[in-house]
């Protein structure tokens, strides 16, 4: 790629021009109806010598880095600048985590008149439990697309096989590009390209070792915080035939748990890139207390109350047990007004979590159903996209929630509860993505 050859098209010129000098035809005319004979020679000689420039690519050979580029569209100048990060990390459950992606582009330009734009993207991430790291990996590759350049003199045409087509002027060690459609390209002079590589640490953990007592494998005595147990799951047994929600489990891990005081606790295995179902059961073989699939759920205790947390997994998972007490007090809530015909959601500042989607702009009331029957909420009428959640008022409590009717094709939330005589829910009102607005719920129980 970096040998010195003609360019085809000098080459091919030859074949179309006189390269070289060619003896000429000498022409001889006799005239028979004359006495005197004639003897025309013509020894004119034209010598037409198209002169052929051929690319000089001396000064761009090498690799460019692709500085910035930018556009127009609809009147706005977008710009972008290389290399492009980005970048972030999380902590939640004793488990942090850090990410970082970065692309760079290149061209590189060869004396043959070859070029390519490179497309180089590195990443890195890393993965710890407690502070132990677990699974760390920094790499990066690259993709080329392939073309050619020609021109001489500062001035210079490249041309991708994916169709783009640039023409550039240099200046000293940087080039400025453009094509026909307003795109504008940054290029400096650059010693080298990056090279593939790739270097990744795995630490995963082993099972602890476990001594089974019934069907407990560990006591978490009444431990509270993130990561109170960790480690890899392997197939240890199927103790518990868990059947919340009509089928059998598999292998499991079964921790016993005693309440500190009277609370609402949340039992977690989540973080650790494995889902595992969740069961909260009052003794081996006993009644099942809750059940989850998402790796996680939250039940009320009293002090000393002791419940197993049965862990369902997969032999090669990670599991990550996590025992909080969160806060839960349904009697700060407001009553539900009488008149929620027009209710003005400006002032709202609550974000809450629910099964559907996150309520910004939000607000909990709470609702006593004077009546059995299903509950049927709407917020049909409202100015803004909605969303509501509905739960019983209880720690650990049934919820449901809606954020669009379909039903209605209507950005409006509609909902559908089974309801008990007496019973206290609390009813979450809000907007999606935080939007605020005049809000009217209507509520029925039939």
């Amino acid at each position: 790629m970096q040998s010195k050859v003609i360019p085809f098209f000098a080459a091919l010129s030859c074949t179309l021009t006189a390269c070289g000098d060619e003896p000429k035809e000498e022409e001889t005319g006799t005239d028979t109806d004359d006495t005197s004979t004639d003897t025309d020679t013509d020894t004119d000689t034209d010598t037409d010598t198209d002169v052929v420039v051929e690319d000089d690519l001396t000064d761009i050979v090498g690799a460019w880095n692709l500085d910035s580029y930018s556009y127009s569209y609809g009147g706005q100048v977008y710009s972008y600048a290389f290399p492009i990060v980005e970048s972030g990390a999380s902590e939640m459950y004793g488990i942090s985590s850090t990410y970082e992606n970065s692309q760079s582009m290149f061209f590189e330009f060869a004396e043959d008149g070859s070029a390519a734009l490179i497309s180089f993207e590195s990443y890195s991430t890393s993965y710890s439990i407690n502070g132990t790291e677990i699974y760390a990996i920094d790499a990066g590759s690259s993709y080329a697309s392939e073309g050619t350049v020609s021109g001489a003199d500062g001035s210079y045409e490249i041309t991708l096989d994916s169709g783009l087509a640039l023409s550039c002027t240099l200046t000293a060690d940087s080039m400025e590009c453009t094509d026909n459609s307003a795109i504008n390209v940054y290029l400096s002079s650059t010693d080298s390209l990056p090279e593939d590589y790739e270097t990744m640490t795995e630490n995963w953990p082993e099972t602890p070792a476990y001594t089974k007592v019934e069907c407990v494998d560990a006591d978490l005595g009444s431990a509270t915080g993130n990561a109170v147990e960790w480690g890899g799951f392997t197939a240890t047994g199927d103790d518990e035939d868990l059947s919340c929600d009509g089928s059998t489990n598999g292998q499991d891990l079964v921790f016993s748990f005693s309440a500190p005081n009277d609370g609402c606790f949340n039992f977690s295995s989540g973080g650790t890139m494995s889902d595992h179902s969740l069961h909260l059961m009052d003794s081996c073989g006993g009644e099942v207390i809750d059940c989850a699939y998402d790796s996680t759920l939250t039940a009320g205790l009293t002090s000393g109350q002791t419940v197993l947390l049965v862990l369902d997994g997969e032999e090669g998972d990670l599991f990550n047990i996590s025992v909080n007490e969160i806060p839960f007090d349904s009697s700060a809530y407001d009553t539900l007004p009488a008149d929620t015909t027009a209710i003005d959601t400006s002032g709202w500042t609550d974000t809450v979590n629910s099964e559907c989607t996150t309520l910004g702009s939000a607000k909990t009331y709470i609702w006593t159903a004077e009546t059995t029957g299903t509950a049927t909420f709407s917020t049909a009428g409202s100015d803004f996209d909605t969303v509501i959640k509905v739960q019983e008022a209880e720690c650990g409590g049934m919820e449901w929630c809606n954020d669009d009717d379909y039903n209605s094709y209507s950005l409006q939330s509609a909902l559908d509860v089974e309801v008990v005589e007496g019973m206290n829910y609390m009813i979450t009102l809000g907007g999606y993505d935080g939007e605020t607005g005049s809000l009217s719920l209507t509520l029925t129980v039939q």
